[in-house]
């Protein structure tokens, strides 16, 4: 864990006064190695990502929904609805395609092959968990822990990172993420459906990657789209295992903030 804080770059009073231009994102930094990317970042990192949330929450469901300034006639109703009258219609009912409200699951790599990357991957994940309004959260090594909690309080990065380091048992274990797609099926409270999008945040060297794959595959059947941010780049990649996971999610390489926003635009 105090690797894990190091990495972070919790606690320095230097990094903590430094600007959103001495770091790693706005402007040309947005093209910057994601190991050069801070927890100093946040700001800018949340209001990119709300931005992006924002636009799909305003996606237009196929349903429809009861409303008189609607464009659509309801005819069903208002034909209901001229019965009081002897079927003549005094009130026209209408209706308007509902806002879709997706609900975005993330799962986060904690394991010790992920830790390099800890930086970038921690504040992605409280950025996402302070942006989206329907989300859920969740780091996994060996085992499935959620984390959304700990982001959601009225709390700063490194207080809520501190908590979580305190708590959490996955950080430099080593990877099972067949394990963790099963914890994730079957949990309680977790509700996975069709308006459900999956962002899997891991560098996917895990241990038995074939039963992993088919973890996935039940996955795929349960959401709208899984999103994989691979962040090793593509020619290090292990292709039979990749080629694998590729069948039932979008997997890209993750190794700048401009393409990880462009990703999660995708949706």
């Amino acid at each position: 864990c105090r690797d894990f804080a190091m990495q972070l770059q919790l606690g320095n009073p230097q990094g903590a006064g430094e600007g959103v231009g001495d770091s790693g994102l706005g402007h040309k930094q947005d093209c910057a190695m994601i190991e050069r990317i801070s927890p100093v970042d946040l700001p800018n990192l949340i209001h990119r990502l709300r931005r992006v949330f924002s636009h799909m929450q305003f996606r237009l469901s196929r349903r429809y929904r009861g409303d008189p300034r609607g464009r659509a006639l309801d005819m069903g109703k208002s034909i209901r609805n001229s019965f009081r009258f002897g079927g003549e219609l005094f009130f026209i009912r209408r209706r308007r395609k509902k806002r879709r409200q997706p609900q975005v699951v993330v799962l986060c790599d904690v394991s010790a092959s992920m830790i390099q990357y800890a930086g970038f991957t921690v504040p992605l994940l409280f950025a996402i968990a302070r942006s989206a309004r329907n989300s859920d959260a969740f780091v996994c090594a060996g085992d499935l822990e959620p984390v959304t909690e700990y982001f959601r309080q009225n709390q700063g990065f490194s207080a809520a990172v501190e908590k979580l380091l305190q708590e959490t048992v996955q950080v430099g274990r080593g990877t099972q993420l067949g394990h963790a797609f099963r914890q994730l099926l079957h949990q309680p409270e977790l509700s996975l459906n069709s308006s459900s999008c999956l962002l899997i945040i891991s560098d996917a060297e895990t241990v038995e990657p074939e039963a992993s794959a088919l973890a996935l595959k039940a996955l795929s059947g349960r959401v709208r789209r899984i999103i994989w941010l691979n962040t090793q780049r593509r020619d290090q990649w292990n292709r039979d295992v990749t080629r694998d996971f590729r069948r039932y999610c979008h997997m890209e390489e993750c190794t700048s903030l401009q393409r990880t926003i462009q990703l999660i635009k995708s949706m």
